[in-house]
């Protein structure tokens, strides 16, 4: 009896925060989303000045744990959330010379780089069509990295995915919908051949995502959020992650979609210089115990990673199938 007074108040409650987003979602984020928010930095906070005090004192600097390369900057989605879809989208169009990013892949061999590496990230990969020849280049010369790929499924199809595949670790497909959630008929073909072969289950997760919803800030330039709630708690994103524009210029981190923080030029010097130089180290000092000193940290209201090595953890690859067969209508 208790269990099911509390299935459903829970479920009670959700209907009731889906009805406030749908009617008036910055009611919704002000009274749910940034409330859920303050909860976790209380938690949070303690929890990363350990982390990145330990951090800190390590000479020399570990190496990033994860690396995007944005081999062109561009997406063809049309997500309320992203400063960059194709109809916000103010950047320069830019695409990375072949030269640059088999110097980085050259780079990142010498120093038998070991974490995530993807070429993508404020960007569709499949825009690019020289995508498949640098994803099996990654898996040639990083044997030991994990080479991890997102896309938004809008060009893939089963032949194409079946490609990729081969030469990825993992893949996320982001599945955007409106309206009622459903798969896309070509990402459902996707689903079922994973389906049935479970192998892929541990290498691919397919994201049901409505492309209205409210996700996080990106450091402030999400036009579909209002009000942020200011973290109290630091990141971890500059002290494990590196994110590369097509012009070979070092965003400050995912978040910084417009690239509006430059950390290095890798036109100009080697990445691990960049990565263990005095930029870095000065914002990453300045994050120990606040945001406030950088702006689009403190305008940000994403936590990034709970600890350097939980990229994986944090897309909980494998861990949705279940979700994912109710949806297309397979039964147990």
């Amino acid at each position: 009896m208790k269990n099911e007074i509390l299935l459903a108040l829970f479920n009670l409650r959700k209907r009731y925060n889906d009805t406030l987003l749908k009617k008036y979602p910055e009611l919704y984020e002000i009274f749910v989303l940034n409330k859920r928010r303050c909860k976790k930095d209380k938690i949070r906070k303690p929890q990363l000045e350990a982390v990145l005090n330990d951090l800190i004192g390590i000479s020399p600097f570990p190496l990033p744990t994860a690396i995007e390369i944005e081999t062109l900057n561009r997406c063809n989605g049309d997500c309320d959330f992203c400063p960059v879809n194709k109809y916000l989208d103010k950047r320069e169009y830019k695409v990375m010379k072949d030269e640059l990013f088999y110097s980085i892949i050259s780079q990142l061999k010498e120093l038998n780089y070991e974490g995530y590496i993807s070429a993508y990230s404020n960007n569709e990969p499949l825009l690019d069509k020289r995508i498949f020849d640098f994803v099996k280049y990654i898996k040639q010369e990083l044997s030991n990295a994990k080479n991890f790929l997102f896309t938004n499924g809008i060009l893939l199809n089963l032949e194409t995915f079946k490609e990729l595949i081969q030469y990825l670790d993992y893949m996320v497909i982001d599945n955007y919908y409106e309206g009622k959630p459903h798969l896309y008929p070509r990402i459902e073909e996707i689903a079922k051949y994973c389906l049935n072969n479970p192998e892929l289950k541990n290498k691919v997760k397919i994201q049901v995502i409505d492309k209205h919803m409210l996700r996080n800030n990106r450091a402030g330039n999400a036009k579909n959020r209002k009000h942020t709630y200011r973290i109290k708690s630091s990141c971890l994103w500059p002290f494990s992650q590196i994110v590369i524009r097509p012009d070979g210029k070092l965003s400050l981190c995912c978040n910084d979609a417009l690239g509006q923080m430059t950390m290095g030029d890798l036109t100009q010097d080697k990445l691990i210089d960049i990565w263990r130089g005095e930029k870095y180290s000065t914002l990453r000092k300045s994050l120990l115990f606040s945001r406030k000193n950088i702006k689009l940290c403190y305008d940000c209201d994403s936590f990034g990673l709970e600890k350097r090595d939980t990229v994986l953890a944090m897309y909980n690859i494998g861990k949705n199938w279940h979700d994912i067969e109710k949806l297309i209508g397979i039964k147990e």
